[in-house]
C-alpha cells in the first residue's frame, strides 16, 4: 500500500517507545510492535530521503489535541486567574474533593439544560474539562501535593 511512497534503499525503524529497531528497506517491512503507527515509518522514510529525520515513536501526539476545545479551557482558566490569581488553583486546600465537586456541579447544570455558566458566561462543558485537567494535574503530580 505504501510501496509507492517509500524509497527502496531507505531503512525503516519499527517499534514502540524504547524498542526501536531498524529492520532494513521496504522489502523487509514487517511488524515488530502491534501498537506501531505506520505514519511514523512513512514520515521518517520521506524525511530520510530529504536528509531530515525526527523519531516520534512512543511520544505523545500533541498535534491530536483539539485546539478549539483547549482554547475554551484556557478561557475558563483566564476567568479564574482574573477572579483569583494566576495558577491559584494549584494552592487550593482539599483540591481533589473541591474540583470534583465543581466538575459535578457544572455537569449537573449541563444535564439540567443550562449551556453557559451564569457567572463566567462560558460553556459549562469547558468548566468540566478545566476541572478534569486540574484533577489530572494533581493525579500526575500527586507526590508534589498533600492530598486531604
Amino acid at each position: 500500500m505504501f510501496d509507492s511512497l517509500l524509497p527502496k534503499d531507505v531503512p525503516y525503524r519499527m517499534g514502540h517507545k524504547d524498542e526501536v529497531k531498524v529492520i532494513g528497506s521496504v522489502e523487509a517491512f514487517e511488524w515488530v510492535d502491534p501498537f506501531f503507527e505506520i505514519h511514523d515509518a512513512v514520515t521518517d522514510a520521506l524525511g530520510k530521503q530529504a536528509g531530515a529525520v525526527k523519531y516520534d515513536v512512543g511520544k505523545a501526539r500533541m498535534e491530536l489535541l483539539p485546539l478549539a476545545a483547549l482554547e475554551q479551557v484556557a478561557a475558563v482558566m483566564t476567568f479564574g486567574a482574573n477572579k483569583y490569581a494566576d495558577n491559584g488553583w494549584k494552592q487550593l486546600a482539599n483540591a481533589d474533593s473541591r474540583y470534583t465537586g465543581a466538575l459535578l456541579r457544572h455537569l449537573t447544570a449541563i444535564q439540567g439544560g443550562e449551556v453557559l455558566d451564569p457567572e463566567s458566561g462560558l460553556p459549562h462543558i469547558a468548566h468540566v474539562a478545566c476541572n478534569a485537567i486540574f484533577l489530572t494535574h494533581f493525579e500526575v503530580n500527586k507526590e508534589s501535593y498533600d492530598k486531604v
